[in-house]
């Protein structure tokens, strides 16, 4: 199936979000291939939100960029795409500014069926920019710290806060 593709929002006001952002890959399609080479296809991939809001962030709504499901074909399964990635920086110190609703944010490995490999799940990261160096959340998801993401090599955080949650740190380079 096709990626899920990117979308990036900046907003330099205040943003109630109370709909929905997706940004999920295609399921898989039932064959590729020709003739007695015939299997099935995978999901694909979760795609990219990233979302900066510059005054007060709150809602109830819902941001995903899961991964799709495996296609299937005779016999055949194809596995599921891997879940994408949602980064989410907001000003927590801005009057009305409320994230309780948007934790639930999600990027699932796609489903498949009859013993095909599951893709891993992406990551989900809220980054408060009221505090000098940022703090980050993650909330019943995952984030994973990429080299890239510390732009001088330094991961610099006021605070960490996991709940339910899981993370990894890529230190290229490091002893």
């Amino acid at each position: 199936g096709n990626g899920g593709g990117k979308i990036e929002l900046f907003v330099d006001g205040n943003v109630v979000l109370d709909g929905t952002i997706s940004v999920n890959g295609a399921s898989g399609s039932g064959t590729w291939g020709k003739y007695n080479n015939s299997q099935a296809s995978a999901g694909g991939s979760g795609g990219a939100a990233l979302v900066k809001i510059k005054g007060a962030l709150s809602g109830s709504g819902s941001i995903t960029t899961n991964g799709g499901g495996g296609g299937n074909y005779d016999k055949y399964y194809g596995g599921g795409g891997s879940g994408g990635r949602i980064a989410i920086y907001f000003d927590s110190s801005k009057s009305g500014s409320n994230i309780d609703g948007l934790k639930d944010a999600i990027a699932l490995g796609g489903a498949t069926s009859d013993g095909a490999i599951k893709a891993g799940n992406g990551t989900v990261g809220f980054f408060d920019t009221a505090t000098t160096p940022v703090s980050v959340a993650v909330y019943n998801q995952r984030y994973d710290f990429l080299d890239a993401d510390a732009g001088s090599g330094v991961f610099d955080f006021s605070n960490v806060y996991f709940e339910n949650a899981v993370s990894t740190i890529e230190a290229k380079g490091a002893a």
